[in-house]
Parts: structure tokens; C-alpha cells; sequence
């Protein structure tokens, strides 16, 4: 939490009162989620990061991932079988049906 009056330029912050807000590090969209292959991304070493402020911010948003995980996953499962069955994909969502044929497809 910090004080109403601190305020950068582009930065986005979640108001908690007319006095206090949290300056927000970063957003997980999860309307936008893509597939991946399993070969297709690499593991992040944190003890490897050379920037300490990169690898303290890593390190922070992981434990907060973490932390929320569970949640997290059911709100990816409810929206992902959702457009599934209704085959409607809602405004500013990727389809998710689409991108797994792609996905499959550039496997291929």
C-alpha cells in the first residue's frame, strides 16, 4: 500500500480508499492465454538473473503466483470451458480453440 499522493506516469495502481492505493508490478491477463508446446519455453534460474532488480521482481511476482495459484486456476479452467461449450469467445479474449489448431499445426 502507498499514499494516494505517489503517482507515476503510466504505472497502474488498485485504489483502496480516497487515501490509499497499491502500485501494481504487473497483470496476468489470463483472457489472452496462449498454448505452448512443452519444448518450447525454458526455466527461469532466479540465482542466475545478473540484474538484482530484475531477479528481485522475478522473485516477487513468483511468490505472489504462487500464492495465488489455486485461484488463479480455476478462473483459467471457468473461462477456457466456457468458451469451449458456448463457442462464444467474448470481446478482447483470444480463441483458444483456434490457437491450439495453430499451435498444433506449427508442431507439425
Amino acid at each position: 500500500m502507498i499514499d494516494d499522493s505517489i503517482t507515476i506516469d503510466g504505472d497502474i495502481y488498485r485504489y483502496y480508499s480516497d487515501k490509499e492505493k497499491m502500485h501494481i508490478l504487473s497483470i496476468l491477463d489470463i483472457k489472452k492465454m496462449i498454448p505452448v508446446p512443452a519444448d518450447c519455453y525454458e526455466r527461469i534460474e532466479f540465482n542466475e538473473l545478473e540484474d538484482i532488480r530484475y531477479k528481485d521482481l522475478f522473485q516477487k511476482e513468483y511468490a505472489f503466483c504462487l500464492k495465488v495459484k489455486t485461484k488463479v486456476l480455476i478462473k483459467v479452467e471457468k473461462i477456457y470451458q466456457k468458451q469451449k461449450k458456448t463457442g462464444i469467445i467474448r470481446r478482447a479474449n483470444c480463441n483458444f480453440s483456434e490457437l491450439e489448431k495453430a499451435m498444433l499445426d506449427w508442431k507439425q
